[in-house]
């Protein structure tokens, strides 16, 4: 029993509720259900769940033309009722018994590249005595269907059937939960029951691989050491012989004396390189229109296994917006990957909702001696921390799984939001890439890259598929554009220059 409260209860009790509460006689007198008929209404229940639409115009047709056929003696009619009552009890024999056969759902890899084959494993096995026919599994892929017609299976026998998932755009797909549907030919009656669990498969985005280069780095004596070697440092590596140019104050007397040449200390250059990637998830930045949204996948069909045709969501599939955002996410996830492979300090985040709460990880003091804790208070919706989302940058799997679940919206920040708040929230960065569409005009990237403070490094890459790539100046602000992914590799190169 649970209570429901009230606010501003009053003090004493209610005379209308106590007599609302009052047992009616009337209503205690009143006969219910028997024990028979409560067995007879759940089966009747359960049949009328079971008939299919079709299946209802089919005995409506039968009841009709068997009573109009014996009230004006139409032997038509009458032998269109007894045909319809036929195909109803044969439908019905294909629902008799339970159908008692293992499935099983199994997907090689949960986790592929847009474009790359997934396979999927139906498996159905059957451990019953009795031959079980005429069944029929049906896993959800998505918006779409697939559709394994499994043959008579005797006791202990099993059947397999691989169909492949669509992975034609980036996203997470869900798969199952795996029914078995159990129904006639003709489509009067259909039972369904869920077999397997459900999973899903997260379709990343393409990537580049980019060679690792000296783009962000800055020397820092808390940096770490490189292979690079200096003159001056904290990182002592060797000594070399003083060549003409050498400063005095380099030269290390006491080997000198030693060797009688002078010698010059030689230190192993220590670097610090943050990286911060800021990928604006705003629809205008792109030029999507009120209407942009996800897109679901056209699913195919594979090794004999029917798959239907998801619903395309976003009103914009295909265009180029589209194509324009798409290109960003792989851009974003290009330069993290590189990042993560080389060990350097990376932060990636992403437009969040303006009109959501974000919760704010806030330290305090725990009561225990030598613990801390941390306790989550939403931020106010205007705030600028509530208007990014950091990526998780862990590994490069966890990058590209938190990419494959984003998508364009309305309500999330803009470009120039999205920087302010990263140069707020996140310090000691020293390159920032800014990655956008051709909706952030010229003078929304330069509003974006002033907020960091002077010495950070800002590169804008602009994801246009229909222009020549190239790289323009705006003071200390370099604007890449991009046609193609590949053209990446290349741009960076030529603003490093």
């Amino acid at each position: 029993m649970s209570a429901v409260g009230t606010r501003g209860a009053a003090a004493g009790p209610d005379p209308a509720a106590a007599d609302a509460a009052a047992p009616d006689p009337a209503a205690a007198l009143a006969p219910g259900p028997t024990a028979e008929a409560v067995p007879a209404r759940n089966a009747l229940a359960r049949l009328v769940a079971v008939v299919t639409p079709l299946g209802r115009v089919v005995a409506l047709a039968a009841v009709v033309a068997g009573a109009v056929g014996y009230a004006l003696g139409w032997r038509e009619l009458v032998a269109v009722a007894w045909t319809a009552a036929a195909l109803w009890a044969i439908a019905l024999l294909h629902l008799v018994g339970s159908s008692g056969v293992e499935v099983s759902l199994r997907l090689p890899r949960d986790r592929v590249v847009a474009g790359e084959r997934a396979p999927a494993t139906v498996a159905v096995r059957n451990p019953l005595r009795r031959r079980a026919v005429g069944l029929t599994v049906e896993v959800p892929v998505g918006s779409g269907l697939a559709e394994v017609h499994v043959p008579s299976l005797a006791h202990g026998q099993a059947h397999e059937d691989v169909f492949v998932v669509p992975t034609s755009r980036r996203g997470v797909i869900p798969l199952g939960p795996a029914r078995i549907v159990r129904g006639d030919p003709i489509g009067l009656v259909r039972r369904e029951s869920a077999e397997a669990a459900a999973t899903r498969l997260l379709v990343h985005p393409r990537t580049l691989a980019m060679p690792s280069t000296s783009t962000g780095f800055v020397r820092d004596l808390e940096g770490r050491a490189t292979r690079d070697l200096t003159d001056s440092d904290v990182s002592f590596q060797s000594l070399r012989e003083y060549v003409p140019g050498d400063l005095v104050r380099h030269i290390h007397w006491r080997s000198t004396a030693k060797t009688g040449v002078h010698m010059v200390r030689r230190f192993e250059e220590t670097r610090r390189s943050h990286i911060m990637v800021a990928l604006s998830l705003h629809a205008g930045d792109y030029g999507y229109g009120a209407a942009a949204g996800p897109v679901a996948d056209a699913v195919g069909a594979a090794g004999g296994t029917t798959v239907a045709a998801g619903s395309a969501a976003g009103a914009l599939a295909g265009s180029t917006a589209d194509v324009e955002f798409e290109l960003a996410v792989s851009v974003v996830g290009s330069l993290g990957a590189r990042a993560i492979v080389d060990a350097r300090t990376l932060q990636v985040v992403a437009s969040a909702d303006r009109s959501a709460r974000r919760a704010r990880r806030l330290p305090t003091v725990s009561t225990l001696p030598g613990l801390a804790r941390t306790v989550a208070r939403p931020s106010p919706p205007g705030s600028r921390s509530a208007r990014l989302r950091r990526l998780a940058t862990v590994t490069r799997d966890r990058l590209l799984d938190d990419l494959a679940e984003i998508g364009a919206s309305e309500r999330a920040a803009s470009l120039v939001e999205l920087a302010r708040a990263a140069a707020d929230e996140v310090a000691g960065v020293s390159v920032v890439f800014l990655v956008c569409g051709t909706g952030a005009a010229p003078a929304a990237i330069r509003a974006a890259a002033v907020g960091f403070p002077p010495g950070v490094q800002v590169v804008a890459v602009v994801c246009d598929p229909e222009v020549e790539p190239g790289l323009r100046r705006l003071g200390d602000l370099s604007v890449l554009t991009i046609g193609y992914l590949e053209d990446l590799r290349g741009a960076l190169q030529r603003s490093a220059s």
